[in-house]
């Protein structure tokens, strides 16, 4: 469990999309980072080809925690959903369940370096 490919994806998912300020920030971004080959966590995946069946529960959950008038960062939604956007139209990739469950963990207060001991605690009866 260490790195962006292997357990820290979400971590450089949330970092990835709370770099941008806008929406329109995201897209120009995401198009420079394609054009210049730049990997972008949170999407794809190597055993959904199709799409990742968990990333739609995630992501209701992260747009639901987006409208919190305690916690909520709808600002951190839009972009997220632009760069989702961008990436479908660009290169036709879908997030996997890094991508939205980043916005999740910090829109519940969890630090960034807490992100993938959670991803980890998840997992360990299953593994």
């Amino acid at each position: 469990m260490s790195g962006k490919l292997h357990g820290g994806a979400n971590e450089a998912a949330y970092d990835l999309i709370s770099s941008f300020k806008s929406p329109e920030d995201a897209e120009e971004g995401i198009l420079k980072m394609l054009k210049n080959k730049t990997l972008i966590m949170g999407f794809g995946h190597r055993v959904y080809r199709k799409g990742d069946p968990r990333t739609k529960i995630i992501q209701s959950w992260a747009k639901q925690l987006s409208k919190s008038k305690e916690f909520g960062k709808p600002e951190l939604y839009e972009i997220a959903e632009k760069i989702e956007e961008v990436m479908w139209r660009e290169k036709k990739i879908f997030p996997n369940l890094d991508f939205y469950a980043s916005l999740v963990y910090h829109q519940c207060n969890i630090p960034t370096h807490f992100f993938t001991p959670i991803f980890v605690f998840a997992r360990t009866a299953g593994w």
